[in-house]
């Protein structure tokens, strides 16, 4: 009986740590007697209805699981290793092996900020069609990649930004001149406000409610789930369900790190990443859809644009946002990208 036992540890030590075809020399090495532990980094609090603790956790069970406990998956939520600029940083440099990031990805490789061209998607389904399925999209991961040092895992959702406001209703194109926005620190989130008339003021989320009751600011562009979060409906009063720009759960792990696991190992990963983007998209779809909504109904006037209005509005936010970006990142992976899109649009009925 011992012998037995002795030989099966044996075997799963040889699982986890023999080079296989195609691994370098330094391949990590780890068994269930000495495993590997890895920090993952979130910014929602530890809460299963929120979508990157969603990820988390169910990333951390599948991992711990399929290796039965030689990968220890330690979660770090609610910001605890930084904000998410900082924990890109990290995760890039090697000082941190995984990390979710929503909006902040376009300073390390900008040609990210093409997901977020205004009215891209029009739906959840096309938004996954996308990720999980395009050639284009693809590519984009691959440069990220070689580029950055960031390997995309699995991209969960984040609700769809709209508009929130204390002064007024901004039903339409001219409603938004004169009025003050805060914006992500990324350029074409500012890019977005300007193009409506509005000026742009990238502010930290920390700082958010406190902008906002003094008057720095006179809105701001969120999902629904932020506003509930933030309890911002204490200083707004106008939300418009306008769902201009989507919001990612992008979820990285440096390369180099993922370079050095056993082949089975990664595909571990890679499995579980695939299965815990399923958690946080439907946490996201009930947070932002149902749950927080109800929410805000209670406190604050809530509108949907007619499909007239919202079209007003993507005519006008739209090309110059467009026209912009080609110059940053090139032409010929905007139009890839917004051609794909249409063809995903397509089979899908719309």
């Amino acid at each position: 009986m011992k012998k037995t036992a002795m030989l099966a540890a044996g075997l799963f030590l040889l699982i986890f740590t023999c080079p296989l075809p195609g691994d370098g020399a330094e391949t990590l090495k780890f068994s269930p007697e000495k495993p590997l532990k890895i920090r993952v980094g979130l910014d929602d609090r530890p809460d299963l209805k929120y979508p990157d603790y969603a990820f988390g956790v169910a990333f951390k069970s599948v991992i711990e699981t399929q290796t039965n406990g030689a990968v220890i998956v330690d979660i770090f939520p609610g910001g605890k290793l930084g904000s998410m600029k900082e924990r890109l940083q990290m995760v890039q440099s090697g000082a941190l092996e995984c990390s979710m990031d929503t909006g902040t990805m376009a300073g390390f490789f900008p040609e990210w900020q093409v997901i977020y061209i205004p009215y891209l998607f029009r739906s959840y389904e096309v938004a996954w069609e996308f990720f999980d399925n395009s050639e284009v999209f693809a590519g984009i991961k691959e440069r990220m990649r070689t580029k950055a040092g960031f390997r995309v895992l699995g991209v969960g959702g984040n609700g769809f930004r709209s508009f929130q406001t204390s002064k007024r209703e901004v039903r339409k194109p001219e409603d938004f001149k004169g009025m003050k926005f805060r914006v992500m620190q990324s350029p074409i989130f500012v890019k977005l406000v300007e193009a409506l008339g509005a000026k742009a003021v990238p502010i930290s989320w920390s700082e958010l409610y406190t902008a906002m009751q003094t008057g720095v600011i006179d809105g701001a562009e969120v999902p629904p789930a932020y506003v509930e979060m933030g309890k911002l409906y204490e200083v707004q009063k106008y939300f418009i369900l306008n769902k201009h720009q989507f919001s990612d759960d992008l979820f990285v792990i440096n390369d180099g790190f993922f370079q050095r696991l056993p082949r089975n190992v990664q595909q571990i990963f890679i499995s579980a990443a695939r299965q815990a983007a399923v958690a946080d998209r439907a946490a996201d779809l009930m947070l932002q859809e149902v749950t927080s909504l109800e929410v805000l109904k209670k406190h604050m006037k809530i509108y949907s644009p007619t499909s007239e209005e919202i079209e007003k509005i993507k005519n006008i936010s739209g090309p110059p946002v467009v026209e912009w970006l080609k110059g940053q990142i090139g032409a010929e992976t905007v139009q890839a990208v917004m051609d794909d899109v249409k063809k995903i649009e397509k089979k899908m009925g719309y």
